[in-house]
C-alpha cells in the first residue's frame, strides 16, 4: 500500500469512528441476566418503577421486548434496570420435565433513577411495587451500564 493511499485510509477510518457517536452522545450498554423471582421472595431495589400495559393482542403472540427497550432508552430518561418476563400458555418450574397448562401474562418493568410522566406515552404507568406475576422462573433483567 502507497503511504499516500495508507494516509487516506486511516483518515477515513478516523471520520467514520467519529461520526458514528458525536461528542456528547452517551452510549448505553445493556447486559441481560436471567433470574427466578419465583423459587424465593425477590426484592427489587429502591428505585421508581413503571409497569408496561399490555394489549390483550400480546399476551400469547410474539412480543419484541427489544423494539419497546430501545423506546425506552430513546427518551434519554436515566433508566437503571429492565425486567421482562414472557407470556406462555405453560410454566415449567426448575428442575421439572412437566409443564403445567396455565397462562403467563407478560410483564415489562422499568427503573428509573427519577420520577418522570414521560413513559406514559409509551404506555407504562407508575407503580410503588413492581410484580413479576405467576410462574416468574425466568425473567431477563436487562442491566443499562453507561
Amino acid at each position: 500500500m502507497k503511504p499516500l493511499t495508507a494516509i487516506v485510509f486511516l483518515i477515513s477510518i478516523l471520520l467514520f469512528t467519529a461520526c458514528s457517536n458525536p461528542i456528547g452522545k452517551k452510549s448505553k450498554t445493556l447486559n441481560a441476566i436471567m433470574e427466578d423471582h419465583e423459587t424465593e421472595v425477590y426484592n427489587f431495589p429502591d428505585g421508581y418503577y413503571y409497569a408496561y400495559q399490555f394489549s390483550e393482542n400480546t399476551q400469547i403472540s410474539g412480543f419484541d421486548e427489544t423494539a419497546l427497550i430501545t423506546q425506552v432508552l430513546d427518551t434519554k430518561l436515566p433508566v437503571r434496570n429492565i425486567w421482562y418476563k414472557a407470556a406462555s400458555n405453560s410454566c415449567v418450574p426448575p428442575g421439572s420435565e412437566m409443564a403445567m397448562s396455565v397462562m403467563v401474562e407478560p410483564v415489562f418493568v422499568v427503573q428509573l433513577h427519577t420520577e418522570s410522566d414521560k413513559l406514559s406515552k409509551l404506555g407504562f404507568v407508575a407503580v410503588k411495587q413492581p410484580q413479576m406475576g405467576s410462574c416468574a422462573y425466568r425473567v431477563k433483567r436487562y442491566v443499562v451500564v453507561k
